[in-house]
């Protein structure tokens, strides 16, 4: 996925026409959403046998997950804001990533 959210023009419709309907009902959707999603990831990282069908739950609460936050970014008008953010963030985890990367090169040297 290299654009902020790549849905299909029907998705994006019914999307619109659940903020015309709900406005910002659908900002508690997106929690509750994220909350089960929450917990089929916890789930999953917990279990020692997975499923296809854990996957399954996966996908679909990502989905629900992608297609409200597209909800709450319009709801609020902040879709661009939050695109143009997303870089300096990216920035920030490669920054984070190199410190962890040259910890770990400094611990395993000084324990040789």
């Amino acid at each position: 996925m290299n654009s902020l959210m790549e849905l299909d023009n029907n998705t994006v419709e019914q999307c619109k026409r659940a903020i015309k309907l709900f406005n910002e009902g659908q900002i508690l959707v997106a929690v509750e959403e994220m909350s089960e999603l929450t917990q089929v990831l916890l789930k999953y990282v917990n279990r020692n046998r997975r499923e296809p069908e854990d996957l399954k739950k996966v996908i679909d609460e990502c989905s629900d997950v992608l297609i409200t936050m597209f909800q709450v970014l319009e709801i609020l008008g902040i879709y661009e804001e939050v695109k143009n953010h997303i870089p300096e963030k990216g920035e920030r985890l490669r920054q984070k990533l190199n410190r962890y990367e040259f910890n770990k090169n400094t611990k395993e040297t000084s324990d040789q």
